[in-house]
């Protein structure tokens, strides 16, 4: 026994997908996110590598340590920067996708709700028939033996009332005759 309509199946398959597609979309844009910023990261690092000047290198030489040391005092602020924007973006695609998944209890909620509570009542309905229908069945079918039964007993009693009021009778007349004085039936005459 099924408690949802094909339409309702339906409807829901319907607005399971859309969620699907819609936290897809949710993910997808926190993806995206994150893949700009790692292509501003890398930007940053090869303009910064390329700000090294490379006409004269043997006059550099002296400068390589200054600037391998101004690149490594700068590391661990840009690591931290990069670390900032990434929890930014993790974060804010949680929270878009908890927002999704709140909006679509409070929407598919009272229609999950709704259905449970048509599914709870249709059950009722039907056992509430069944158990009438079973009563039912019972009554008549104890009806219908304690009528037979009366009915046996009134015939039987009727015709044992027939027979016993014929055989009292006949008692009747048997013990009224025997009361009455019987002529003799023998030859002697006195």
């Amino acid at each position: 026994m099924f408690f949802y309509s094909p339409q309702q199946i339906a409807d829901l398959h319907k607005a399971n997908y859309q969620s699907f597609v819609n936290l897809t979309g949710k993910y997808m844009n926190g993806l995206q996110e994150l893949a700009e910023l790692n292509v501003q990261t890398i930007r940053t690092i090869i303009e910064e590598s390329n700000n090294f000047p490379k006409d004269d290198v043997t006059e550099n030489v002296d400068n390589l340590p200054e600037w391998q040391s101004s690149m490594l005092t700068q590391l661990p602020g840009k690591a931290a920067s990069y670390n900032r924007h990434l929890h930014t973006i993790i974060l804010s695609t949680g929270a878009e996708v908890a927002r999704e998944v709140r909006r679509q209890y409070e929407s598919r909620g009272g229609q999950v709700n709704a259905m449970f509570i048509e599914a709870i009542e249709k059950a009722n309905a039907a056992s509430t028939r069944t158990a009438e229908t079973l009563e039912n069945t019972i009554a008549k079918a104890a009806q219908d033996a304690l009528s037979t039964t009366v009915k046996d007993a009134v015939e039987s009693a009727s015709s044992d009332g027939v027979s016993q009021t014929a055989k009292a009778t006949g008692d009747f007349k048997a013990g009224g005759e025997a009361m009455l004085p019987q002529p003799n039936k023998s030859g002697n005459k006195r």
